[in-house]
């Protein structure tokens, strides 16, 4: 058996998560959503990891290809604010 990403609605984030000093290894995890990057970016910041340690991209699933593109950290920002609010 095989896992699988349904997608539904041609796009992911990729969430990368390098560790801070030279021993780490980088975590790399696949979302459908992003709230649920948003929610691991915000455990990674309360665990002192610095911001340049932490990328997100989002990618679209076209027709004949993908494109990729980083989301700005004023992006990332409203929306670990959005998160707070909700609380």
């Amino acid at each position: 058996m095989s896992a699988q990403l349904v997608l539904p609605a041609n796009t992911f984030y990729i969430l990368e998560v390098t560790p801070k000093g030279a021993g780490g290894k980088k975590a790399t995890s696949l979302h459908i959503e992003m709230p649920t990057a948003i929610a691991m970016i915000r455990d990674a910041i309360a665990n002192d990891m610095p911001t340049e340690n932490i990328l997100l991209t989002r990618v679209e699933v076209q027709p004949k290809n993908l494109s990729a593109t980083g989301i700005p950290w004023s992006t990332i920002a409203v929306e670990l604010i959005k998160g707070v609010t909700k609380k």
